[in-house]
């Protein structure tokens, strides 16, 4: 997925368009940092043609990635329609617009969207799904962390406390660290920290299956 982060964030491509595109992909046996940069080549394409020919294609079929305003449309959208328009062709026809439209890895990419475009809508829904559960779990996440750092926020200050008592070398770093922990920028730096451990965790398991 981090060959695909740079274009998605670039044109917003949303990340279950492009982990459903890289599960339709492992089913070639095209897993792993492959299965990212073939997504990445098809997405780049989408957006800005890769040839003359490539831009005749999308004339000819009256296709693009932004609208008449010249904003970026949906990209979900936008891989259905062009999936739409080819279909109007026969097969060689579709064959020779698609390796016009896109290098070898991202028209590989695409046809193993547009062979089977029923099971693409179908990850498609389950990766949203998906981070919308995940989404769900990082508010719990959020809530649960913040009162476990403000109890362990009270439970050092109350150590410290004890520690530092009748002990004046220690007075001064200890104050230190209590005032650290009643500080409002270190409790988040804390919790986003747990926060990105979590959210790590929970997309390499999502994603398990493509690498």
């Amino acid at each position: 997925m981090q060959g695909v982060v740079g274009v998605a964030e670039q044109y917003g491509v949303k990340m279950e368009t492009a982990a459903a595109t890289i599960t339709m992909l492992g089913k070639q046996g095209i897993i792993g940092s492959r299965a990212g940069t073939y997504t990445r080549s098809m997405m780049e394409s989408l957006y800005v043609p890769t040839s003359a020919k490539a831009e005749k294609v999308m004339k000819t079929i009256d296709f693009s990635m932004f609208d008449k305003a010249g904003n970026v449309r949906d990209n979900l959208e936008g891989i259905l329609d062009l999936a739409e328009k080819l279909k109007k062709y026969d097969p060689q026809s579709q064959a020779r617009m698609i390796d016009s439209l896109f290098p070898a890895w991202g028209a590989k990419a695409f046809r193993s969207i547009f062979n089977d475009i029923d099971g693409f809508i179908a990850k498609q829904k389950e990766a949203g799904e998906q981070a919308g559960l995940l989404t769900k779990q990082n508010e719990e996440l959020a809530k649960s962390t913040r009162y476990q750092l403000q109890q362990l926020g009270a439970d050092w200050s109350n150590l410290l406390t004890q520690a530092g008592s009748g002990n004046e070398m220690l007075a001064e770093p200890i104050k230190a660290l209590r005032d650290a922990l009643k500080d409002p920028n270190t409790i988040q730096t804390l919790k986003s920290i747990v926060t990105s451990i979590v959210e790590l965790g929970a997309f390499a398991a999502r994603n398990a299956d493509a690498v």
